[in-house]
């Protein structure tokens, strides 16, 4: 008589297995697996791993497409319009890096100058305008690569250099002095 037939339960799991028995575990390594993501892979190695190749801004920047103040620049670009976008209570796909409780209206009655969606919407037109003057082009470009995180094309590059140009000199981020925002 065949001693296996007469075993009752469930089969065990195929594998090999740990001294007390239970079924060895293979590691994952989550670092091979985030430098192996799909918007990673046209970065040089060493930057795969970067905070700042999770943006298409920052992977721009680690590609030294951009430079630093540039990169800087869009970062506060996409800062200001992420807060305006939920101020006026846009789609959460478009809101970007903004975060809003609401408005106050009592607040906003009672001292105008100190209310929280005034100053969002003053700090949107003011890169608006910087934008502008660029362009419409530049604008659409702008808001399509930092906004939106799509990669631009090689002609959407150079557009996107004005733009980032241009709110690099109006933010005063230069080489050789500091920022007025920092």
């Amino acid at each position: 008589m065949n001693v296996l037939t007469n075993r009752k339960g469930r089969k065990r799991k195929s594998g090999y297995r740990h001294p007390n028995g239970e079924l060895k575990t293979k590691t994952i390594d989550y670092m091979k697996l985030a430098s192996e993501q799909p918007h990673r892979r046209g970065l040089p190695a060493d930057y795969r791993l970067s905070h700042d190749a999770e943006t298409e801004l920052g992977r721009l920047y680690l590609k030294k497409q951009i430079t630093e103040s540039q990169y800087l620049a869009g970062q506060e670009y996409a800062r200001r319009v992420g807060a305006y976008m939920a101020t006026i209570c846009a789609p959460h796909g478009m809101v970007g890096s903004g975060r809003w409780s609401g408005c106050n209206p009592d607040a906003c009655r009672k001292e105008p100058d100190q209310c929280e969606c005034t100053r969002r919407l003053r700090d949107y037109q003011e890169f608006h305008e910087v934008t502008a003057k660029c362009g419409r082009r530049v604008e659409m470009v702008m808001k399509r690569v930092i906004v939106n995180g799509n990669t631009p094309g090689n002609y959407e590059l150079a557009i996107l250099l004005i733009g980032l140009s241009a709110l690099t000199r109006h933010m005063h981020l230069t080489a050789r002095s500091k920022s007025r925002y920092s």
